[in-house]
């Protein structure tokens, strides 16, 4: 039985991302894994709540994934985060016409 190998996509340039395009990566893992309480009655001795997406460089961790992405898969994943700084994409999410980059944390 014949093995199919697929090949590895090439590790892009680790500065793939524009600066614009790694802060809003950046805003947008912080909105989806901020720092927190613990719930009540937990003890969280190793300050596994209080860890944010960005003390825990999580961008850095999409951005490298990424990066060995298709060109096709990274330009559309551009295009994501370009969309996402639009003011459209606050008019279509939340009514307001604000970029994700402008809106408040608890409204992200």
């Amino acid at each position: 039985m014949a093995v199919t190998q697929h090949p590895i996509a090439p590790v892009a340039d680790p500065a793939w991302l524009t600066p614009d395009e790694r802060s809003m990566l950046e805003v947008v893992c912080e909105a989806l894994l901020p720092s927190v309480a613990p719930p009540a009655g937990v003890s969280d001795p190793h300050g596994v709540f209080a860890r944010s997406a960005r003390e825990l460089d999580v961008a850095s961790a999409v951005a490298e994934t990424l990066g060995q992405a298709t060109p096709e898969e990274r330009a559309d994943f551009k295009k994501l985060l370009s969309t996402m700084r639009s003011p459209v994409f606050g008019l279509l999410t939340i009514g307001r016409p604000q970029g994700f980059l402008n809106m408040t944390a608890p409204i992200r």
